[in-house]
């Protein structure tokens, strides 16, 4: 009995101690102090066990803890760690950590699959946060990281827009654009839809430890654009800006254009040596400019000497530069307005927001509008449930109506030749006046006699004539749901739709030259008796295309710390694309803008076309196409860390897709990457005060790239064979059941440091490169039929360091801080033999096309060797069989590897120097940006283009005219007879590569700044203004032609450097 008593004693005492080991859930969120924003990764620990948990990309943790109260250890690179006490159980913790000015600033890098602090990751990582971000003033992302990432370059050039590149190159013939991932998915649509103002930050992946995740579209690095969101237990908050910025007015004087006078003298040599006698009997009439004109009118006795050269003299001193200064340009103004509210409490998180963009742009007449819509939601509805939804939409307008540059600097809009120099294209009271263009005069007046349309061509008439419009429309929204099973496993499913439609039309109105020029060419007879075969009206043209994206990915996330001894982070998942983009054309003819009617035409005829004779059919200018891409992936990504000193990651991704050869996508060969860090200044001997921060990274892996224009199986399309009258096919690509994706090896070696106090910290990395199977062209077989063939036929490598400084110089009241950016990188072609190269000479003329040369960079300027101006005769002189030569036909033949290589065309060495200084309420920065170690190819005359297409250089000036100028240029004379070849030979010869190293003032900004911290009972938060003046100028240059390398007018097009232009902005928060 005694015993039993005992029992039940024992057991009614214990109750107690039963009902205290009950678990309770603590859920909280650990945040910066002052801008509160969560800090994703912070540690956090049960005193006195070894219970803990990490928090996730919003900063939120859940733990279980025993008992009626607990403490917690709180900690985060960077911030000083706390302790915590509370009462359970708890699920709306806010833990404040405050900055901690001795420590490494922590930076947490988001790979699109997770985010994860920088301090435990072992690739290689480049952020841009939103401070950075918001001193460049600009309408687009990609400007704002321009001279802001070592390693990343924006490559200007007169063939089309800027591209970016990553590491220089890791393809040769294909897709050399990094990927760009928003919010997690890889983004399809225009990246001019993207709104600056709703971007947090980007963040740069650049090794295959950091971007190997993404698999076959991570060769070419990785940018990822995290938008902005709504932050939990945040009071609702509203936020304006507003930009208006002012560009110059281009600098035409820049152009190196003839003089009218010496285009003039020039037109007045072939006249004399009989060059214009064909012309003016060819039955095709062509164009002859009004100098030509007046020396017939004097050489036919119709005008005296005196009289013509009274209108010579005239003519010299007139500039087309000058009526196309007053009339086909102007000062660009950009206007840009973005209103956002965002906010949120423990259960649910928002951020909305819209952007209104207007741009003037330099051209008259064109302009660009968008209009930028963004929702953003989290919700909590349970503890462990997270339910996310953003939607997207933009839509823009574009008016391009005015051709610019380009009137003057390819065979001008249409058809015919280019404006001549002394071209006036209005008269003093502003009135359009018509100039030479296809035809000659007499021939234009009596077509207009016979009834045909006024042949005439006013360009100034025509610019307000114009109506070419472009619209987008983009949609994209995605959904997510996050179930955390517990603090340290969670599951996420997430999917996005993207939808995009760009509309253009152009409209040639019956006025139109273009109109008019095509009637009349396909109309026959005259006068009563007249037919036109293409009905007098309007030309429309319209183009559509639409583009539907899906993305769908599972994925389970593992993270657990064991008391900051181990921490494990594993996550792994599987996702499927599917890319659909069709696209058509049209044309009618007739076209009434009152009534919207149309006349029909026959396409299937061939007519006299007049007035060269010969016959031709009516363009249709009609076509669709249509494409789908889909992929299927699986990936996984872990990293363990033990004692916060040693981290261990590892990844993988299986990619398949309808690209790849049939056997490929049985293998399912992996890309992967494996990497290794070291914190040494965790180390228990670690000692060195002044430098509290040491760190060493290694990884090595594969990433992937994908060449879309080349498939595993036979593709064609249709065309219409117009000898045959009948449809055909054109084979595109052969069938290549084993083509392979791109392989691109990278290893990669860092060190990451910070000095006592911060006075220098930053990071040094060195990387090798090494692509297999990269995609290359080569002849095939002439009997098999085809034309091209695309397969895996190169390798390359690469290597280059990237130095990321920054120091904090003063920390007072006077703050001054500074970044100094440098990269150097290399590369070049380890194979790709003779038998398979194509060689396109051609790509000579520029430095800028790919002419690949085993051994030398993908991006190379050859140039035929230069043996100088022969002394009697002005000719450029060459070499065949290494003897000095004027053979331009052998010259011009010279075997590949026999040419000259001057150097890389894309610097070698390039980074930024950005100072700021802060004094109270103020703060100046500028970035000085520098690019060096490369070369480019600039023009010059060429006398047969001149002749034909009115295209003349200033180098006409410094031609070689009389013995002994051979001494002092090498700019050849004017031959007795147009060759060619010759003048082919002088524009590809390395007489005319200049280095393009140069330093320049890329930017300034002064701020001004109030919040409530300083100056309290504001009516807002916080009140910024600020102007910023970008593209101020080259410092210095190494090339003496006074030519901006990043504007380089080559290859007969004309380039304009980046005009000047000074924003004004304010940001208000309240």
């Amino acid at each position: 009995m005694k015993y039993l008593l005992t029992l039940l004693m024992v057991f009614c005492v214990s109750l107690p101690g039963r009902a205290q080991t009950k678990s309770y859930l603590v859920k909280g969120r650990v945040v910066a102090d002052g801008d509160f924003l969560p800090l994703a990764g912070a540690s956090v620990q049960l005193k006195g066990s070894s219970d803990g948990t990490s928090t996730d990309g919003d900063g939120v943790f859940s733990l279980n803890v025993t008992g009626n109260s607990a403490t917690l250890l709180v900690s985060f690179i960077g911030y000083q760690q706390r302790e915590v006490s509370i009462r359970v159980p708890s699920t709306d913790l806010r833990i404040v950590l405050k900055e901690n000015s001795s420590l490494l600033k922590e930076v947490v890098v988001s790979t699109g699959y997770q985010s994860l602090p920088q301090e435990r990751t072992t690739g290689s990582f480049s952020k841009v946060d939103n401070e950075l971000l918001n001193r460049v003033v600009a309408t687009d992302v990609f400007s704002k990281l321009e001279y802001a990432v070592p390693g990343l370059t924006v490559n200007r050039s007169s063939f089309g827009a800027p591209t970016i590149s990553i590491r220089g190159q890791s393809t040769i013939m294909g897709n050399s654009q990094p990927l760009i991932v928003v919010d997690n998915f890889p983004y399809d649509g225009d990246l001019n839809n993207i709104n600056p103002n709703d971007v947090l930050s980007v963040t740069v992946l650049k090794d295959a430890a950091a971007a190997s995740i993404w698999g076959t579209r991570a060769g070419n690095g990785v940018i990822v654009i995290t938008t902005k969101k709504g932050r939990a237990d945040e009071l609702l908050s509203i936020g304006f800006t507003s930009n208006l910025s002012i560009g110059q007015k281009p600098d035409l004087g820049y152009l190196p254009l003839i003089s009218s006078s010496d285009f003039i003298d020039f037109e007045q040599h072939l006249f004399n040596k009989g060059y214009y006698t064909s012309i003016e009997q060819s039955p095709s009439h062509p164009a002859l400019s009004p100098s030509v004109e007046l020396m017939i009118k004097q050489r036919d006795g119709l005008i005296s000497g005196a009289e013509a050269n009274s209108q010579f003299e005239a003519l010299k001193g007139q500039k087309v530069q000058d009526d196309m200064n007053r009339y086909f340009f102007q000062n660009s103004i950009k206007q840009q307005y973005a209103l956002n509210l965002k906010g949120g409490s423990n259960s649910i998180r928002y951020y909305f927001s819209g952007g209104y963009d207007h741009n003037q742009e330099n051209e008259t007449r064109n302009n660009y509008k968008r209009v930028t819509l963004n929702s953003s939601m989290v919700f909590n509805p349970l503890k462990q449930l997270e339910l996310q939804a953003d939607i997207n939409y933009n839509q823009s307008n574009a008016s391009l109506n005015n051709p610019g540059i380009s009137l003057m600097s390819s065979s001008s809009a249409y058809s015919g030749k280019k404006f001549y120099p002394y071209a006036l294209l209005a008269d003093g009271n502003g009135n359009a006046l018509a100039i030479a263009k296809s035809y000659d005069v007499s021939f234009v007046n009596s077509a207009i006699e016979n009834g045909y349309l006024d042949w005439n061509y006013r360009p100034l008439e025509e610019l307000q004539l114009s109506n070419n419009q472009s619209d987008q429309y983009d949609l994209r929204s995605n959904a997510g749901v996050k179930y955390s099973f517990n603090s340290n496993f969670n599951a996420e499913l997430k999917y996005q739709y993207e939808r995009a439609f760009t509309n253009s039309t152009n409209l040639q109105s019956e006025g139109a030259y273009y109109s008019r020029d095509l009637i009349n060419q396909f109309s026959e007879g005259t006068g009563a008796s007249l037919v036109h075969h293409i009905p007098v009206g309007g030309i429309l043209d319209q183009g559509s295309s639409t583009l539907n994206s899906q993305n769908l990915r599972g994925q389970l996330n593992f993270l657990k710390d064991w008391n900051q001894q181990h921490l494990l982070s594993l996550i792994g998942g599987v996702e499927v694309k599917q890319l659909d983009v069709t696209a058509r054309q049209s044309r009618v003819y007739g076209y009434d803008s009152e009534t919207l009617q149309t006349q029909q035409v026959d396409y299937t005829s061939a007519f006299r076309v007049t007035p060269s004779g010969y016959y031709n059919f009516i363009p249709s200018m009609s076509g669709q196409s249509s494409k789908t891409d889909r992929f299927r992936s699986f990936y996984a990504n872990g990293s363990y860390t033990f004692k916060e000193r040693y981290t261990l990651s590892a990844s993988g991704r299986i990619d398949q897709s309808n690209f790849f050869g049939v056997s490929t996508n049985q293998r399912s060969v992996p890309l992967w990457s494996a990497g290794l860090s070291w914190n040494i200044s965790k180390e228990p001997f670690y000692k060195p005060d002044w430098l509290p921060q040491l760190k060493l990274r290694a990884t090595y892996g594969y990433n992937g790239n994908i060449d879309k224009t080349v498939t595993a199986y036979t593709t064609a399309r249709y065309t219409y064979d117009w000898l045959k009258y009948m449809q055909a096919l054109e084979i595109i690509n052969p069938p290549n059941p084993e083509l392979r994706w791109e392989k691109i090896g990278i290893t990669n070696f860092g060190l990451d440091f910070e000095t006592k106090n911060r006075v220098l910290y930053g990071s040094i990395e060195y990387y090798l490169k090494q692509g297999k199977d990269l995609i290359g062209n080569m002849n095939p077989d002439p009997t098999s039929g085809v034309m091209n063939y695309r397969g895996n036929l190169a390798s390359m490598r690469g290597s280059g360091v990237d130095l990321n400084l920054n120091s904090r110089i003063m920390d007072k009241a006077f703050t001054w801080n500074a970044a100094l950016l440098f990269s150097y990188v290399t590369d070049k072609i380890t194979h790709y033999t003779k038998e398979d190269l194509a060689y396109n000479y051609t790509a000579l003329s520029t430095g800028i096309a790919i002419f690949p040369m085993q051994g030398r960079p993908v991006y190379s300027v050859y140039s035929y060797r230069f043996a100088g101006l022969d002394t009697q005769s002005g000719d450029p002189m060459g070499y065949v069989n290494g003897e000095k030569s004027t053979d331009y036909a052998s010259i011009l033949n010279t075997k590949p590897e026999e040419l000259i290589y001057n150097g890389p065309a894309r610097p070698t060495y390039q980074g930024a120097l950005r100072n700021t200084f802060g004094y109270k309420q103020f703060q100046l920065s500028f970035n000085i940006g520098y690019k060096l170690g490369y070369f480019f190819r600039r023009n010059s005359i060429s006398y047969s283009q001149l002749a034909a297409t009115w295209s003349g250089h200033s180098d006409y000036a410094l031609r070689w005219q009389q013995a002994g100028d051979e001494q002092r240029t090498s700019v050849p004379s004017v031959s007795g007879v147009l060759n060619a070849s010759r003048d082919d030979f002088y524009l590809k010869s390395e007489a005319l590569v200049e280095n393009g190293s140069h330093i320049r003032l890329q930017d300034i900004n002064l701020s001004y700044t109030l919040d409530r911290k300083r100056v309290p009972g504001l009516p807002f938060q916080q009140l910024q203004l600020y102007v910023y003046m970008n593209n101020v100028g080259i410092l210095w240059r190494a090339n003496d032609q006074g030519i901006d390398p990043d504007a380089v007018p080559n290859g007969g097009a004309l380039y304009l450097p980046q005009a000047r232009s000074v924003a004004f902005g304010v940001k208000v928060g309240f």
